[in-house]
C-alpha cells in the first residue's frame, strides 16, 4: 500500500518526526543524569532565607542549596565527584 502526500503533508510529517526525536533525546538525557533525593528539616527562618536567596539569584530552592553546598566544598577543599557510578554511591546517598 502506498500513500501519496503533497508537499504540505510531508512538512507536517517531518515536524512530527522531529518532535518525536527531540522527545526521545530529552528522555535519554534525563535517564542518564540521575539525581539523589535529600530530605531535611530546617527552621522556618532558614527556609525563608533560602527562598529569598533563591529568588534573588533566579534559582529554585533545590538549586540554591546545591550551589551553596558546592561553594562550601570548594572553599574547604572538598572534591565533589559528579559521576555517581565512579565513587560507589547510589542514588540514595
Amino acid at each position: 500500500m502506498s500513500i501519496k502526500l503533497d508537499g504540505n503533508n510531508n512538512f507536517i510529517i517531518l515536524q512530527k518526526i522531529a518532535l518525536c526525536v527531540t522527545f526521545a533525546i530529552y528522555c535519554i538525557v534525563f535517564c542518564v543524569m540521575k539525581s539523589a533525593t535529600l530530605n531535611l528539616r530546617i527552621s522556618p527562618s532558614i527556609k525563608d532565607g533560602i527562598k529569598k536567596a533563591a529568588t534573588i539569584e533566579h534559582r529554585s530552592i533545590a538549586n540554591m542549596i546545591e550551589i551553596l553546598i558546592r561553594r562550601h566544598c570548594q572553599d574547604n577543599g572538598i572534591v565533589i565527584n559528579d559521576n555517581l557510578e565512579s565513587n560507589g554511591e547510589n542514588s540514595n546517598g
